[in-house]
């Protein structure tokens, strides 16, 4: 991961010309693109702003105005999204895609990540630098911006690693959530690095029920991490009774509030009680 990212954060600072202290706004599902970025931005002190990739236009162009992002970084899906509302984006200045298909007037992240040398030098950031922005839930009203600095993100993600998700060095992690409900993937990755738990990635295009449950089903993952609906949806699927997940003992939700029917429900036919996380980017 360390090289990896190294390579990202040379097409960073040397193709899109981003330096410390500028902001990037990433709308990916969780793969490992995402988080070499991710890394890559915490190396060279850029502000990475997570966007699922759900978000409508009026609402990527509302994070974009807000947070005054110099870049973005996203999927093939999304491009077009983006392009839609680019010219009230004044401050919006390169587009990096991350796919396998090429998109007129963006940089292929891919292309140039085949031949970006690693970049070995990090900038030394203070304690109270910005890391990242992530912005409230549209439920909590208007959505509001909210900074996150280097210790701040860095001690959340320990704790939150550590309490509620109850990692160990053993544990297999996965989210089901999208890059990114602020909770959810990025304290999957970072939070279970830094307790020395495993990060499995699934790349699912949209939700699939039955793939989740398969996977659960056939992987050794021992903590689950979803949306409320995402757990709703695996109740409704018309199999789920019939499927064993020999490895899970720990699940948690964030991303929105979870009804008391869904956990009740999960918890008669799991045995397993879900831990939720909802508000902590409004606290």
């Amino acid at each position: 991961m360390a090289r990896l990212s190294q390579k990202a954060a040379s097409i960073l600072s040397d193709t899109c010309a981003l330096s410390r202290g500028d902001r990037l706004m990433i709308i990916l599902p969780p793969t490992p693109e995402t988080y070499w970025i991710c890394l890559a931005c915490m190396q060279l002190g850029i502000t990475f702003i997570p966007g699922s990739p759900q978000l409508p236009a009026k609402e990527i162009c509302c994070r974009l105005r807000m947070s005054k992002a110099q870049c973005v970084v996203s999927g093939e899906v999304m491009a077009p999204v983006v392009d839609s509302v680019m010219f009230n984006c004044p401050t919006l200045k390169t587009k990096l895609l991350v796919s396998d298909k090429s998109y007129d007037g963006w940089l292929d992240f891919k292309e140039l990540f085949q031949v970006a040398p690693p970049r070995k030098t990090c900038v030394r950031t203070d304690s109270q630098d910005p890391m990242a922005i992530f912005f409230t839930n549209r439920k909590m009203g208007t959505p509001k911006l909210v900074e996150y600095s280097q210790y701040g993100l860095g001690m959340g993600f320990s704790q939150a690693s550590r309490q509620w998700m109850d990692l160990q060095p053993t544990d297999v992690l996965w989210s089901l959530g999208d890059a990114f409900g602020g909770t959810l993937s990025l304290s999957t990755a970072f939070g279970a690095w830094l307790q020395g738990a495993c990060v499995f990635l699934h790349h699912m295009p949209t939700f699939c029920p039955e793939t989740v449950l398969n996977a659960l089903s056939r992987f050794p993952i021992t903590t689950l991490s979803g949306n409320p609906w995402m757990y709703q949806k695996l109740l409704q699927h018309k199999y789920f009774t019939s499927y064993r997940f020999k490895s899970l003992k720990h699940c948690v939700a964030a991303g929105g509030s979870i009804s008391p029917g869904v956990t009740e429900a999960w918890n008669r036919i799991t045995k397993l009680d879900i831990y939720e996380g909802y508000g902590q980017t409004e606290t």
